[in-house]
């Protein structure tokens, strides 16, 4: 049921959000042209003031070239460290609260119109704020892609592959359910993910209306062109390119690769797991039910030994009544630990398909996702190293062929700047085509943010890895450990039945002894017959 306190709170904080964001749209929108506007300003000054810079230089031509090499080596594109502002993010109700949970609580089946097929619903609560939303399954897809769009360089938690068929069996939307919501949890783990609007907006956005619009908002992501349009925590981006960082993302990409097959073998045997549990706990039933067949045709024999028969085998049948019926208690016991035997083994294809199938299912995906972002570094390495590429030949042919008009550097520029230093390569590489030079120094700044960010990713994942697994097999550990409990009190139990049951035997052999002495003073008087009370 809705929580109406929640809707209208939640509602109330919505409109409040509205109206501010409202004030600071066309603002932002405005400050954004301009600061692109800006920055492309800049950067094109920074290049005329060295132009500057460089003629005022007029007898020292050795020492102006001398600095040059000790600028490109603080610059060089195999080690180079540089801090960007970019935007920061406003705090959302989300991100001020620890130990948030997402229960995906269950599913409904909804009817679909005249044109449109039926389909499933998700009903999520996040606790300890109490939200409650329904939301399908290409609700949680378009909730991935927003998260990738607008957070390019972090580890987006893996979501249950798109189906090309409908299906509707329990069995697969639990499975469903239970992937998504681990999902959400993971989510959390990351404070920029925490802190998005939009996993707000998912969560807590009850009416239609404002979720279709949230979703509207999100298409207006692009591609990352400038690590200057970030949006973080903190309000920064670095940006790192070493040769370290190569061996760093090439061991990990050989890591990630052999454990993608460890995990297909694991999931692999955990499935061959459970079939072998399945046939031990059936070959238990049956082996149990060969007892209780053995207990009914001991208890038939055990009735047929009720009936009155003379003295000389009277005494004789109630002797053999009695230890038949031992041996029936016998087969009822071996019965019934049979069949807990097999009930705790049907227990552990339980505790393999929560514990191991889906933990590692979950895991794999991740890693694939992993080694996805690391892919995402190795493409934006890529289209940096091939632009540099290119606009180096493109400048190697324009020295070459001498035609400084087409250099692109402003005519009053270069009168200021002797010709004898135009004629220096290394020098004239510098400043000529600067728009083209400042599209590769972007480029090489989306190269060391992916650098930075990847790697920082994957340390992190990797803690967080340690922590969950730990907790994870904590209790796996604790569940089996109960389960061996509980085998053991079979044990135990039929342990001291059949203690009992031969503790009884003893006692009727005893017996047995004092009725045979008094048969055979019997025996002497053949007219008389005997029954036995």
């Amino acid at each position: 049921m809705l929580n109406v306190g929640h809707y209208y709170n939640y509602k109330q904080y919505q409109n409040i959000l509205f109206i501010n964001k409202q004030k600071t749209k066309y603002i932002q929108i405005v400050q954004n042209f301009q600061n692109d506007y800006q920055n492309q300003k800049f950067d094109l000054e920074r290049v005329q003031k060295q132009l500057i810079n460089a003629s005022l230089i007029e007898n020292h031509d050795d020492i102006q070239i001398d600095q040059q090499k000790d600028d490109l080596k603080k610059q060089d594109d195999n080690n180079y460290k540089k801090t960007f502002n970019c935007n920061k993010q406003e705090l959302n109700q989300l991100s001020q609260i620890e130990n948030i949970q997402i229960l995906v609580q269950k599913y409904e089946k909804k009817q679909g119109g005249l044109l449109s097929q039926s389909y499933i619903v998700y009903i999520i609560q996040t606790q300890p704020l109490d939200w409650t939303v329904s939301r399908r399954y290409n609700d949680f897809c378009w909730l991935h892609q927003t998260l990738e769009k607008a957070y390019p360089g972090i580890s987006i938690p893996p979501i249950p592959k798109k189906q090309t068929t409908r299906n509707f069996q329990p069995l697969f939307l639990n499975k469903r359910m239970a992937f998504m919501q681990q999902f959400l949890n993971k989510i959390f783990k990351s404070p920029e993910l925490k802190n998005s609007k939009y996993i707000e907006g998912f969560l807590g956005m009850v009416s239609d209306e404002q979720f279709k619009q949230l979703q509207k908002e999100s298409e207006r992501l692009n591609k990352l062109q400038r690590v200057q349009n970030l949006e973080n925590l903190n309000g920064k981006a670095d940006c790192v390119i070493n040769n370290d960082m190569n061996v760093f993302f090439k061991q990990n990409q050989d890591y990630l690769s052999n454990q993608e097959t460890i995990y297909k073998k694991i999931k692999k045997l955990c499935k061959q797991l459970i079939i072998d549990f399945d046939q031990l706990s059936t070959t238990l039933f049956n082996l149990g039910d060969c007892f209780n067949q053995q207990h009914q045709i001991t208890q038939n024999l055990k009735n047929r030994y009720s009936q009155d028969v003379f003295i000389y085998h009277i005494l004789f049948y109630k002797l053999m009544k009695i230890k038949v019926g031992l041996l029936d208690q016998i087969y009822i016991n071996l019965n019934n630990a049979c069949v807990q035997w097999g009930n705790v083994l049907t227990n552990q294809i339980k505790l393999v398909q929560e514990n191991l199938i889906k933990w590692f299912k979950f895991y794999s995906k991740e890693s694939i996702s992993l080694k996805g972002l690391i892919k995402q570094r190795d493409v934006a390495e890529k289209e940096f190293f091939s632009y540099k590429q290119k606009l180096n030949y493109k400048k190697d042919r324009l020295f070459t062929l001498g035609e400084i008009h087409k250099w692109e550097i402003p005519s009053n520029f270069i009168k200021l700047i002797r010709q004898r230093k135009l004629k220096n390569k290394e020098f004239a590489f510098q400043y000529m085509l600067p728009k083209d030079s400042i599209t590769e120094i972007e480029l090489r700044d989306i190269y060391g943010y992916y650098n930075n960010t990847v790697q920082n990713e994957i340390k992190r994942l990797l803690g967080i890895k340690v922590e969950e697994y730990s907790k994870h097999f904590t209790e796996f550990a604790k569940n089996q450990s109960y389960q061996v409990t509980q085998l053991s009190f079979v044990w135990i139990d039929l342990t001291n039945s059949m203690e009992n049951i031969s503790q009884g035997l003893s006692n009727q052999n005893d017996n047995q002894i004092q009725i045979e002495k008094k048969n055979q003073l019997l025996s002497q008087f053949d007219d008389i017959k005997y029954i036995d009370e």
